[in-house]
């Protein structure tokens, strides 16, 4: 009889063991879609909007891109975080005032712009609820921002690059161990043209979860 119970207490222990040491996979991978809003050089001209809509602070150019990070979890709670995003957008300056205009509207003299922002950071991650089917994130990354403008009519190309440290978080929406649907916001700070620029990324897409 005392054989049997420790048989059946074996049958009963070990799979509650084995659950408790499986946890989430130690890698995920991101990447979807990234609206990041640029603050600009505080010494632009008063009236330079960089968006013609009327809800649009002047100062500011609202960009769309992509945003892609892994992630590497040393357990449930701590990571490191790799990411990239690109953000793109056309704007038109008037020749005259300096002012930004719609495309479709400027002369031949207005100044037709490509920008394009570029940031790399890399830092460390804590996350909560992992196994469950809602989780929390959050995180500091240090890297920096290259932005770039050119100007196709006349082949100008401008770049210039700065340092910048992103903090912010978001939550993954578990389809299935492998997979999830994440949304985020960051806080960008950068410092191009020694004046401190705030800029502020909200990105959603897919995670792909791998790894033991």
């Amino acid at each position: 009889m005392l054989r049997k119970f420790l048989f059946l207490s074996v049958l009963v222990v070990c799979p509650s063991v084995n659950a408790v040491a499986q946890g989430a996979p130690n890698w995920e991978f991101f990447g979807g879609y990234s609206y990041l809003r640029v603050d600009l050089d505080p010494n632009l001209p008063p009236d330079f909007d960089a968006d013609p809509e009327p809800d649009v602070s002047p100062g500011h150019i609202n960009t769309n891109g992509w945003h892609a990070s892994i992630t590497e979890y040393a357990n449930d709670l701590l990571g490191v975080t790799a990411e990239v995003s690109g953000h793109y957008r056309t704007i038109c300056v008037s020749e005259t005032t300096l002012a930004t205009l719609a495309c479709s509207k400027r002369s031949p003299g207005d100044a037709k712009l490509d920008t394009s922002w570029y940031s790399v950071a890399v830092g460390p991650q804590l996350a909560y609820g992992r196994t469950g089917p809602l989780s929390l994130f959050a995180h500091v990354l240090i890297g920096g921002i290259i932005a770039k403008v050119k100007e196709p009519t006349l082949n100008l190309k401008v770049s210039d690059s700065t340092w910048a440290i992103t903090w912010g978080g978001g939550m993954d929406i578990r389809m299935s161990p492998e997979a999830a649907v994440r949304v985020q916001t960051d806080y960008v700070r950068g410092h191009f043209s020694d004046f401190a620029q705030n800029h502020v990324r909200i990105s959603a897409g897919f995670v792909y979860r791998f790894g033991e």
